[in-house]
């Protein structure tokens, strides 16, 4: 990583500690240690001290602690985002505690442009009626008065989620391959094969990365999910609207069959 000159950021579950200090209540491994500090020597990394919490990482009983979960970031990082810090955030479900790489004083994200956020904010035109009423499915369940869906929700979220399908692709990394027209999300593993059998053939070293992004939808925080988006030039009033379909959807559980009392949604997309 020292030989390129983009920035570069690991971070996420690294099930290992840099130090004795790191590990309470379990077994510290000397050589494990020793091996990771090269690694991140090596590579020219910087370790984000984490701020909120010493450990990030504790078993149901509390008695066994670690720091696992850390930010590393290339030293070319700083001449960007100067002013970025981590927090350790409260944990709820899981035994991890969440970390956030916040304060940043110029955008990781790429930019939407002043005409695409401009379009998005546009006047509705009636062949954009047209092209939503006419592209709901035949399939779709009547609503209680016949028809498949109401003209509120054409106009309010329908025609805005195409006009947003058609700017996506300019600030989204060409390199995600999945929620994007002509995309395939088993793109990226094929491609991940492809690298690791060129590799085995040609017997050179490899260094892979997984993260689990497991029930990801089901946790998205709405306050990150929109500060993103003002960070990536999405207009206030956009982002409103957005923050608006989110606040008003509510669901209801299947009790025995019968649908229970319906209630609101705090997180989650």
């Amino acid at each position: 990583m020292n030989s390129f000159d983009d920035v570069w950021i690991i971070f996420g579950d690294l099930n290992v500690v840099r130090c004795q200090d790191e590990r309470v209540g379990s077994v510290f491994d000397t050589n494990e240690a020793n091996s990771f500090n090269d690694f991140i020597s090596c590579a020219g990394l910087f370790d984000f001290p984490l701020g909120g919490r010493r450990f990030t990482r504790f078993d149901k009983s509390g008695k066994k602690a670690s720091k696992l979960d850390i930010f590393l970031a290339s030293h070319n990082f700083f001449d960007c985002w100067n002013d970025a810090s981590v927090s350790v955030l409260c944990r709820s479900f899981s035994d991890h505690c969440p970390i956030i790489l916040k304060s940043f004083s110029s955008s990781l994200f790429r930019q939407l442009s002043s005409s695409d956020s401009a379009f998005l904010e546009s006047v509705i035109s009636l062949e954009e009626v047209k092209d939503a009423v006419w592209g709901c499915a035949s399939l779709k369940a009547s609503g209680p008065d016949g028809f498949k869906f109401k003209g509120a929700f054409v106009m309010g979220v329908w025609i805005r989620a195409n006009r947003l399908a058609k700017v996506t692709a300019s600030v989204i990394s060409p390199n995600q391959s999945a929620f994007i027209e002509g995309r395939q999300i088993l793109d990226g593993c094929l491609i991940a094969n492809k690298i690791i059998k060129m590799a085995s053939i040609e017997k050179l070293k490899l260094l892979l990365f997984k993260d689990d992004f497991k029930k990801a939808f089901d946790s998205v925080n709405w306050n990150f999910l929109l500060d993103i988006m003002r960070q990536m030039g999405f207009s206030s009033k956009w982002r409103n609207w957005i923050a608006s379909c989110l606040s008003s959807a509510s669901i209801s559980i299947l009790i025995n069959g019968s649908p229970a009392k319906e209630f609101k949604l705090e997180k989650g997309l």
